[in-house]
């Protein structure tokens, strides 16, 4: 099935999207579980097709176009494909418009950086800034007056071990210099038109015009097209920190003292659309607490092809229901009822997820027990990298210790983690992160106040984790894991089975196995960190005395409550059973309002 889901482009609102979500529809419904299709009218963003997204670079002196970049070409699923499909590579609801500027580079764009300029007396105030990272903090540039906005993905991240063909795709894993990213600038996630509704029938819906986009224009681009534009910048050499690994001296660009020899016109095009987005949410009732959900689910749409992301954890999804389907047949009934979920719209703002969770919040906060996820199953083979509720920790080391390392079956998963990232905490444990990408599991965890996680296998470089060089291009395609992830699928396969051993922990454990204890010592990692500007807070009256007080007692109330759940161990009856759960299930809720 993963061949299938990345064939052709599938973004949210085309054809092809609509018709992997009518393949879950039909394939649950066969599977015989109880089907549902929630629908939602969400503000989505495209490009023009018939009018692509321009970068030109004028010659100050005769006004003659140098380089011209026009923001449409054609994509394949490999080097052996000769199927072309256009590609318009653009920033979702960044906003229309046509500025024409001096360029001045801003590293990352992180504040740190804007202040740096400052310090410099170089003002972006009418510039367009140029930023060497997808994740380019496009507000930060607006606070700070820019015109437009240029994001390209610097090879010292994406192609580390040089430019040339031999360096790149398909030789090895690394972008290539064309390659081009897409990526959403929604200021806030879900639907902006109705902010913390569901965007259903009967909701009211904001205007159009009050639809949340950029301030500027702004526009991603190669770095082959960086390149150009960087060889063209004057003034002073940007510090160290600040350099990339392009062959060009990375300067500041156009300053109070220093006037550019050329200028950039930046032409954005974008259309907004209300669109249909459809989740599929799949059902196997529990034959004894049928009111208590264990959920697990995946987003099926793409930026294009989208093999890694999320097609990787498309098709896992779509094998775990193929195995809990094979279990139900041969007569087995969760305790808890489960929901396979597959997401519409998350890489414009995880609308799908959002609007599910907005629409049922009352009912999840009650009913939901833990949320499993997974975007990128697959992005790579170096470790496996979990972003979780500290509750899950327990859940997550019991399981991977069962799951054999796809790379050396001598090993489990376990053992891999722990000796490639041990915890800065406490080295005898694998590193578990909180959450740092956003995904699908977000909105849950955040509005619903539930468990949950997100697993990946990660990409490596130099011993350390990092993201999979192909990330939201026109690269990330079946090939390019066929060849440099998992070229026999066996990382699928250690991700299915780890994935379904914890689906099936969550639904059958007679007592949830929730980590209280390392909640609670998550609580006093982040009151420390608080407590490095209790020295500022105290300056406007506020002490941290109660709140610390507050803490350790939570603490402390965990490790007793944890101590009567293990004399119960083993409890059989059903009310005591249900009351501990129940208290379980409150603990992350009290965080949420």
């Amino acid at each position: 099935n993963f061949r299938y889901f990345t064939n052709r482009p599938h973004v949210t609102g085309s054809q092809v999207s609509r018709n992997h979500t009518d393949i879950f529809i039909r394939l649950w419904r066969e599977y015989g579980f109880e089907v549902e299709v929630p629908e939602y009218q969400v503000l989505l963003s495209y490009p023009e097709e018939d009018n692509p997204n321009t970068v030109t670079l004028f010659n100050s002196a005769t006004g003659q176009v140098e380089h011209n970049i026009i923001l449409k070409i054609n994509a394949t699923e490999g080097p052996a494909s000769t199927q072309q499909y256009p590609y318009l590579p653009y920033l979702a609801y960044a906003t229309n418009g046509t500025v024409q500027a001096e360029l001045v580079y801003a590293n990352k764009g992180f504040e740190s950086d804007f202040d740096e300029l400052q310090r410099r007396n170089i003002s972006v105030q009418g510039k367009i800034v140029i930023m060497r990272s997808l994740f380019g903090n496009v507000p930060n540039a607006e606070m700070h007056g820019a015109a437009g906005v240029i994001l390209f993905p610097d090879p010292l991240d994406y192609a580390p071990e040089g430019h040339e063909d031999r360096d790149t795709y398909p030789n090895t894993p690394w972008m290539p210099p064309d390659g081009v990213q897409r990526m959403s600038l929604l200021p806030s996630s879900g639907d902006s038109l109705t902010p913390l509704f569901p965007a259903v029938d009967g909701i009211y819906q904001k205007p159009m015009k009050e639809a949340q986009t950029t301030k500027v224009p702004a526009q991603t681009i190669s770095y082959a097209d960086a390149k150009v534009l960087l060889s063209k910048m004057t003034g002073d050499l940007v510090p160290e920190s600040w350099r990339g690994a392009l062959d060009v001296a990375y300067r500041f660009g156009a300053s109070g003292n220093t006037s550019s020899n050329f200028t950039i016109k930046l032409s954005v095009h974008n259309k907004l659309a209300i669109t249909k987005i459809r989740n599929v949410i799949a059902t196997i009732k529990g034959s004894e607490e049928p009111d208590r959900y264990v959920m697990i689910g995946n987003h099926r749409d793409g930026w294009l092809f989208g093999a890694a992301d999320p097609s990787s954890g498309t098709a896992t999804l779509a094998e775990i229901s193929r195995v809990v389907r094979e279990l139900v047949r041969e007569g087995w009934q969760p305790k808890r009822t489960i929901k396979l979920c597959s997401w519409g719209g998350e890489e414009f703002g995880m609308l799908g997820s959002i609007e599910w969770s907005e629409e049922h919040d009352r009912i999840l906060k009650q009913r939901a027990v833990a949320y499993l996820n997974t975007d990128v199953a697959v992005g790579g083979n170096f470790i496996l990298f979990a972003q979780t509720s500290p509750m899950l920790a327990n859940l997550i080391f019991t399981h991977t210790k069962h799951v054999k390392d796809p790379l050396d079956s001598k090993k489990s998963l376990y053992d891999s983690m722990l000796e490639k990232m041990p915890s800065r905490e406490n080295p005898k444990l694998p590193y578990l992160s909180g959450f740092q990408f956003s995904t699908d599991n977000l909105p849950f965890c955040l509005l619903n106040g539930m468990s949950t996680a997100d697993f990946s296998f990660f990409f490596g470089y130099k011993g350390k984790f990092v993201l999979y060089p192909v990330y939201h291009s026109q690269y990330d395609n079946y090939d390019w894991i066929k060849r440099f992830a998992d070229p026999e699928f066996k990382h699928f396969t250690a991700m299915t089975q780890l994935l379904g051993r914890m689906l099936l922990d969550l639904s059958d454990a007679s007592i949830l196995p929730f980590s209280v204890t390392r909640f609670a010592y998550s609580t006093k990692k982040a009151f420390q960190s608080l407590e490095k500007s209790s020295a500022l807070l105290q300056n406007y009256g506020v002490t941290l005395d109660r709140l610390r007080d507050a803490v350790y007692t939570f603490i402390n109330i965990s490790k007793d409550f944890e101590n009567a759940i293990k004399i119960r161990d083993g409890q059989r009856n059903p009310l005591l059973l249900r009351m501990i759960n129940d208290q379980l299930l409150q603990i992350e809720r009290m965080f949420v309002s």
